[in-house]
């Protein structure tokens, strides 16, 4: 995109040889603001891939998730399990918050305030329905879902989460959990009870202390935005795949493909392998290139499952 300005006609037919220079700080502020304005990823250069099974035990995948490079959005989701209506929380929360954070992508400004409140808006709007769908099915008054989010704005990563799902961010082959934890453990590691080592195998690692479904978030969902660049990579993924696979491992795996789906399949290969006793999702992409137009054209979000 070229910007064009012009002077003002009436100020270089002024006779003070000073104002003919006063067009020259404007054309130069109206410059500088054209130039910092963020530019817009081109989601044309986002590559991602995603994979979701059963896994090795379950009966059913409860897990869900959507990779729309199209519209910068990504998303996974783990229904609670144990109780009834894990798949359909899973399934609600992709379908009801991601069409609705895929049109923050298109906006020209960024304000982490607002994108704050629309994230709380759409998790709100899918806590609604399933309200309205416990109370048509009673069996489902206890239904919930853990989930993590990752879009992009302008340059910028967000990031939200709720429970155990997690994001991370993979920069100059540096690895980075931008997510914490809302599980017991966490907690008692928070509190210097537990080391990071014996949370990953207490027995009770897997209880968390925030879902979406139909009691309200115990902890309201926070926004975490980074700056992106070309090369990074991010993951997102269910506690399948942490519950089994370390920091380093996923850095190794991270870095063994160039292509996203080949990673995403190969970790869940390696999850299996490791006798992951849950579904496993994951969904990696990466920002490819720098800069371009912002898109308009918005499509269609669906989720992935096996």
């Amino acid at each position: 995109m070229v910007a064009t300005f012009s002077p003002a006609p009436t100020s270089l037919q002024s006779s003070d040889p000073r104002s003919q220079l006063g067009w020259l700080p404007n054309l130069a502020r109206r410059l500088h603001e054209f130039w910092a304005v963020p530019r817009p990823v081109n989601f044309g250069s986002i590559r991602a891939g995603a994979k979701s099974v059963r896994g090795n035990y379950r009966m059913s995948n409860q897990d869900r998730c959507v990779a729309e490079a199209a519209s910068g959005v990504f998303m996974v989701a783990d229904g609670v399990g144990g109780r009834p209506g894990g798949e359909q929380a899973a399934e609600i929360v992709v379908r009801a918050v991601a069409p609705r954070i895929a049109a923050i992508g298109m906006s020209s400004t960024f304000a982490p305030s607002d994108i704050h409140t629309i994230v709380g808006n759409a998790i709100q709007t899918a806590r609604r329905e399933m309200v309205e769908l416990a109370g048509y099915v009673p069996d489902y008054r206890q239904m919930g879902t853990t989930m993590a989010m990752a879009f992009v704005v302008q340059d910028h990563l967000c990031v939200s989460h709720v429970g155990d799902c997690r994001a991370y961010l993979l920069h100059d082959q540096r690895l980075t959990q931008l997510t914490v934890d809302q599980t017991f453990v966490q907690v008692a590691v928070d509190a210097g009870m537990l080391t990071a080592d014996q949370a990953r195998h207490h027995p009770w690692r897997h209880i968390v202390t925030n879902v979406v479904g139909v009691k309200p978030l115990d902890q309201a969902p926070d926004l975490i935005v980074v700056d992106l660049a070309p090369g990074d990579r991010v993951l997102l993924c269910t506690d399948g795949l942490t519950g089994v696979l370390d920091h380093s491992r996923l850095r190794e795996l991270l870095l063994l493909s160039a292509d996203p789906q080949t990673t995403a399949s190969r970790m869940i290969e390696e999850a299996l392998d490791a006798d992951s006793r849950d579904n496993i999702t994951c969904v990696v992409f990466d920002l490819a290139a720098a800069e371009a137009q912002p898109t308009k054209e918005l499509l269609a979000v669906n989720p992935c499952a096996a």
